[in-house]
């Protein structure tokens, strides 16, 4: 079939001589020839000639070819057992599965020292409880705050629906009911039938089964099998999200369901059976035919592949030969998926949402391939793994939001706690290893309890709460009390990862010396427990230098989120319009505010809106990266998060914008960080043309001749929470801005211009957690080198969301804008931004009086700022300089005093 189809397969095992291991792959030349058609015999064997042969042949004049070829490399793939023959089979015998994933939760003790049992729940103090994370996703209830299961099986909130008429539970209720149904029968079955140390009676467990059994063949029975269109499909057919969550549902079903008995007929186990079968086969056919579901090898890899395996293990003898197939799928296409990850752990997605989706099917994977065939996946690299946990926790803003860089979404708090542990333990949740300590410190693990509310297992799946992860409460110096009650996230740290393009530098707000109790409005600092006041006296800038070449990225180089006090004061659109088209010569993303620059706290420039344009924005040119790096150590102590975009903007092309394009952050004492942009016009530039339209993309021709100065400009965006109208087209806020009782969390920030506009104060009506007002505030200042600069505040300016509706996204914008072009001559634009406990009108906010100090410091006047310039600030009481030659920092230094 493949054959009559146009193609030929053809099998070769790589010389044994070459000894492949897994990861590695043989490259390999093809030697081709075209032939052009013919038929029958020719009159005369010494003049071979299509024009000789005795039939005439279509196209005889058309060479055959070959057009395409693809190499795929497979893996022998070994293992020492199989699934048991017995159901269920998912993670094991009965006995396999109690021992590795129920037992140990209900067997761990109860930690009062260190731990609120509900530690994660809604702003409850503590670490995270993992045993009452378990207990709220698979019992519902804490059982170590002495919780007790009713005897009504019913009563249970998850299951009550299964009781009632017409309501259908919802699928984690569904999970949650058929993980307590096999717990319950392997309890009576390893007590010879006796429920009576059971957690429910034979009678409780019988209504449960008999309700799930009807109540889930209605489900199955109106199951939408693809997501289509809505999800990207072109209207083939492919094994989609949809497909793998509903498939993944019904083979636990199946699973458990089957293992006891005639409670599903036999008439409806073929009808399941064949069904999930035949999902299956579009799996197969995804795979054969390399659609871009299964072969992108991004998030949804992990997702569709951890359904097909639960398939394969679940009818591993019943249809032996495609479940082996599967399984071998599996294990190779997962190859794929293993780029998504830096060697630094940035997982290149993002985190909220993609991240976690990688590490929730990765893990369900290990874990299952461990239970069923005693073998780990090859693909996933325990020690990059091990890293991403840190990259998790730099993810997390001090406002207890994850950043929303790319196409991510700005969550609160840890959607997946538990994928934060088992990256941090990785060496056992992937290859299940012995291990004496995690890939996190004490202050890591305390900033990872500090933001985890809004879980606690209220929302989780409970087969995918795998024992393994209680490993974690069991290491050692994990819950080391901060050395400070005023930083109980520690001293300053800039994390820097170069190979992910991200940074993050957090900062605490108060000095050491401050005495107990600190608090803020009524919430106080407990050493011993972390909480999410830990947030509060810190102030977090989330950096992104991540290459515009990765799926789901945003053109958006040097843009940055900036949190303190707990309020989120620069903030992102974030997760607006999908930008998946990301290829050389695919520019679609551009089209839309939130993936192009002018989206984004970065350097725009105003000449690259197309024409008539005031969203579409070609200052960062496609599919070119920039680097990120840390300075050296400056005089002062400082060191700086460096981000060189030069190439981003054009620098080798003479077409381009800018040849220098850097942007430094560094932070000082009390929280003050100085972004610093050094800025240059291409000399000689010629006139920039860009085809998008090829792909359906916006195209851009500048006018000729080139501009040969700029006008560079740097954006910053803020939250409002206020509503928004549409009169004539045309959307406005519904001002002022009034937070109402009854709105628990919010992000709203309130901008004003000061000092003849050279600041910007930011006053955040919402502070971190539930109906809390800001606990402070924040100024941003700026100056221009090369000529007068001040900030524009242009108010709301809002964007279309993933489903194209207008004015769904809403921001505020100011922008800092000058006098005067740029040339080649460049400039230097420096921006403290200052966070302060101050709100109007107690006290002024901090004035950080940048100055020119370029002639104290022996440049020449009016000369290029790029080459020699020097920028005086005032930071708390210190006075600072920071020395700019030759396209570069050269130094920053304490000048004295303000």
């Amino acid at each position: 079939s493949e054959y009559d189809l146009g193609h030929f397969v053809q099998t070769l095992e790589a010389p044994s001589e070459v000894a492949l291991q897994p990861g590695e792959y043989p490259v390999v030349t093809l030697m081709i020839f075209s032939q052009y058609p013919a038929e029958g015999e020719v009159a005369d064997p010494s003049s071979c000639s299509i024009d000789q042969s005795d039939e005439v042949v279509d196209y005889n004049d058309k060479p055959l070819m070959i057009t395409e070829v693809s190499l795929m490399y497979r893996t022998n793939l070994q293992y020492s057992k199989e699934p048991q023959l017995a159901r269920p089979r998912l993670y094991g015998t009965d006995e396999e599965w109690l021992a590795a994933h129920v037992r140990p939760f209900f067997d761990a003790p109860c930690d009062q020292d260190t731990a609120i049992s509900n530690g994660g729940w809604f702003e409850t103090e503590g670490f995270l409880s993992i045993k009452s994370h378990f207990d709220l996703a698979a019992r519902g209830y804490i059982s170590c705050e002495g919780g007790v299961q009713d005897e009504d099986i019913g009563s249970w909130s998850s299951l009550s629906d299964y009781f009632s008429d017409g309501e259908m539970p919802n699928k984690t209720g569904g999970f949650r009911a058929l993980h307590l149904l096999r717990r319950l029968w392997a309890c009576a079955n390893a007590n010879g039938g006796d429920y009576s140390t059971c957690e429910y009676s034979a009678a409780e467990t019988s209504r449960l089964a008999n309700a799930v059994a009807i109540k889930e063949m209605e489900r199955f029975e109106a199951a939408t099998w693809s997501c289509g269109a809505i999800c990207g499909g072109t209207g083939d057919v492919a094994f989609d999200l949809t497909t793998a969550e509903e498939v993944s549902y019904f083979v636990h079903f199946f699973d458990v369901m089957v293992s006891e008995g005639s409670l599903i007929s036999q008439e409806d186990v073929l009808t399941l059976q064949t069904t999930l079968e035949s999902m299956i086969d579009v799996f197969v056919d995804t795979f054969w035919t390399r659609k871009w579901q299964l072969w992108n090898g991004n998030n949804w890899t992990p997702h569709l592949c951890v359904a097909a395996l639960e398939w394969a293990i679940v009818f591993w003898h019943e249809s032996s030969g495609l479940a082996a197939h599967v399984l071998a799928i599996v294990n190779d296409i997962m190859w794929l998926h293993r780029d998504y990850y830096t060697e630094d752990g940035v997982y290149i997605e993002g985190v909220a949402e993609y991240g976690f989706m990688s590490m929730n099917g990765q893990m369900a994977m290990a874990a299952l391939l461990q239970a069923s065939f005693g073998i780990s996946l090859a693909a996933i690299d325990a020690e990059i793994i091990q890293r991403l946990a840190s990259y998790f926790i730099s993810s997390m803003s001090s406002d207890g939001y994850i950043v929303d860089f790319g196409d991510s979404h700005r969550k609160r708090g840890w959607t997946i706690p538990l994928a934060v542990i088992e990256a941090a333990i990785a060496p056992a949740s992937v290859n299940g290893d012995a291990i004496s300590e995690a890939s996190i410190n004490s202050v890591q693990a305390r900033a990872f309890s500090a933001a985890s509310y809004g879980s606690g297992g209220f929302y989780s799946n409970p087969w995918r709460i795998r024992g393994n992860v209680l490993i974690f409460d069991s290491l050692n110096n994990l819950r080391t009390p901060p050395l400070y009650e005023s930083q109980p996230l520690g001293g300053q740290v800039m994390d820097i990862f170069q190979a992910g393009g991200y940074a993050r530098i957090l900062t605490p707000l108060m000095s050491s010396g401050i005495q107990s109790p600190v608090c803020f409005l009524s919430k106080c600092i407990d050493p011993a427990f972390p909480s999410l006041w830990d947030n509060i006296p810190y102030s977090s800038f989330s950096f992104q230098a991540r290459p515009n070449t990765y799926a789901h990225s945003e053109v958006d180089f040097g843009t940055f989120i900036w949190s303190a006090w707990g309020s989120r004061l620069i903030s992102e659109f974030g997760y607006g319009t999908i930008a998946t088209s990301v290829t050389q010569w695919d520019m679609r993303r551009y089209m839309y505010l939130d993936n192009n620059p002018a989206g984004h706290n970065t350097v725009v420039i105003q000449e690259a809106f197309q024409q008539d344009s005031d969203t579409v924005n070609f200052s960062q040119l496609n599919y070119v990266t920039g680097t990120l790096s840390s300075s050296t150590t400056f005089q002062d102590g400082s060191s700086c998060v460096v981000m060189d975009g030069s190439e981003i903007y054009g620098a080798s092309r003479p077409d381009g914008w800018l040849d220098l394009m850097k942007r430094f952050a560094c932070s000082f004492e009390a929280g003050s960080t100085l972004i610093l942009d050094l800025v240059k016009t291409k000399e000689n530039r010629t006139p920039l043309t860009l085809v998008g339209s090829q792909y359906g993309g916006p195209d851009f021709t500048e006018p000729s001749p080139a501009s040969q100065t700029l006008t560079i400009e740097e954006y910053f965006y803020t939250d409002t929470e206020a509503d928004v109208i549409v009169t004539n087209g045309e959307p406005s806020e519904v001002l002022p801005f009034a937070r109402p009782s009854s709105l628990k969390w919010c992000s709203h920030v309130d901008a004003e211009l000061l000092n003849d506009a050279s600041s910007v104060a930011l006053r955040p009506v919402c502070g971190i957690g539930g109906y809390r007002p800001g606990d402070g505030m924040g100024v941003v200042s700026g100056i221009s080198l090369a000529s007068a600069g001040q900030f524009v505040y242009d108010g709301l300016v809002t964007s279309v969301n993933r489903g194209y509706q207008a004015h769904a996204l809403k921001k505020r914008r100011f922008r800092f804008v000058t006098d005067q072009t740029v040339g080649s001559e460049g400039d230097v634009r420096a921006f403290v931004l200052s966070p302060s406990l101050a709100s109007y009108p107690l006290q002024p906010p901090p004035d950080v009086s940048l100055e020119d100090c370029s002639v104290e410091n022996g440049c020449v006047a009016n000369g290029s700022p790029i080459r020699c310039s020097c920028i005086q600030m005032c930071i708390g009481q210190v006075l600072k300089h920071v020395i700019v030659g030759d396209g570069d920092v050269v130094d920053i230094v304490n000048a004295g005093s303000c």
